[in-house]
């Protein structure tokens, strides 16, 4: 189905799209080899040539000695379902135990909010899912924010780019990549470091569906995302069931060593998040470790960015974020580290890295890391 998804949006796929269309698949039987392989029969000709031609192949064969495929007319996709053929209307559904809502505004999403403090806010499921089926978890009142436009908005502002906490990682990732390849080199190492966690961030189904904000409020401590946006200086808007808002730093955000425990009151939602550009010299990553590459939790994440200033003496360091998920009950900031890495000067990037590397691996010969 993944593929088929993937030939019904792109007929002529190259070999990355192909692998990242299934990059959220688990094979236990026949392996990921084979399966590539012929997937990868769609790609253009000049860009596999005799990179898949196995004995049997049919394109080891001479024209006409296999018939052609006869490939049969798709069936449309009904009009009447697209984006923009209907107008939405709120819905309130009642089943055992549990009414979901669905409102189509910001004020019918926050006068919900205020009449069921104790609901819960769903977009793509894939988290409270779990928490139904494996920790026996249940609520009264759902809230899904779907259809929310305030909650749903991807724009470039001055400074930065506005993410609504409602939007889904793959609307996210294009984006990105969108930024990536038409801004200045220098603007868009956070949106780089973004991108290489959502690489492998679940697979491409559940990327389809969940949202940003979903992660973020779920407050993992083995977040890939939350680390990346700590480092980076992103800001959460907050916003009231009165419709107040107020802004807070991603660092500040989560309280720090409290197991999935933040700063948000059960009066307010997440409305947005602001991730700044950077600056000419500064520089930002994200790194995950995990067992297995994809389609995996992470056992450490991170996130790092540094910013330079060319002195008289050499390249100084005026600003320095280092985040890492997986080594307390929450996401945290080493703080120390950071503090202890501005104002240093560095004759060149080998000795930054050296400094960096050896204050992290002293932390954790102590048997902790410095925050």
């Amino acid at each position: 189905m993944s593929m088929y998804s993937l030939l019904r949006n792109n007929a002529t796929p190259s070999a990355a799209e192909v692998e990242h269309s299934i990059d959220g698949n688990l094979c236990r039987c026949t392996g990921y080899r084979p399966i590539l392989d012929a997937f990868k029969t769609f790609c253009p000709a000049s860009e596999g040539e005799g990179a898949n031609k196995g004995k049997g192949c049919c394109k080891s064969v001479k024209e006409g000695e296999v018939p052609p495929y006869a490939s049969v007319p798709e069936i449309a996709f009904p009009t009447q379902l697209l984006p923009g053929a209907f107008k939405s209307a709120a819905l309130r559904l009642e089943g055992d135990g549990c009414t979901w809502h669905r409102p189509t505004d910001l004020a019918g999403c926050l006068a919900l909010k205020a009449s069921h403090p104790q609901a819960k806010i769903v977009v793509g499921n894939s988290e409270l899912e779990i928490e139904r089926k494996f920790r026996n978890s249940t609520w009264e009142q759902l809230i899904c924010t779907t259809h929310v436009p305030e909650l749903n908005t991807l724009k470039t502002v001055s400074g930065g780019l506005t993410i609504g906490a409602s939007t889904t990682l793959t609307r996210i990732m294009h984006t990105l990549e969108d930024l990536v390849a038409n801004q200045p080199v220098h603007t868009t190492q956070a949106y780089k470091a973004l991108l290489a966690q959502l690489k492998w961030f679940a697979g491409t189904p559940i990327r389809n569906v969940a949202a940003i904000g979903g992660n973020v409020a779920n407050a993992s401590p083995i977040s890939d995302l939350n680390p990346v946006l700590m480092a980076c200086k992103a800001i959460f808007t907050l916003v009231k069931v009165d419709g107040t808002t107020r802004d807070i730093a991603a660092k500040e955000f989560f309280k720090e060593r409290m197991y999935r425990q933040t700063h948000l009151a059960p009066d307010e939602l997440m409305l947005s998040i602001f991730v700044p550009e950077t600056r000419p010299m500064e520089y930002a990553n994200g790194f995950k470790a995990s067992r297995r590459r994809d389609d995996d939790i992470a056992i450490v994440t991170c996130g790092m960015r540094m910013a330079l200033e060319k002195g008289p003496s050499g390249i100084v360091i005026t600003d320095a974020g280092l985040a890492f998920g997986g080594m307390a009950a929450s996401s945290v900031n080493a703080r120390k580290t950071e503090a202890f890495l501005v104002s240093m000067l560095c004759s060149c990037v080998c000795e930054l890295l050296c400094v960096v590397c050896c204050r992290f691996l002293r932390s954790i010969l102590c048997g902790r890391i410095c925050v």
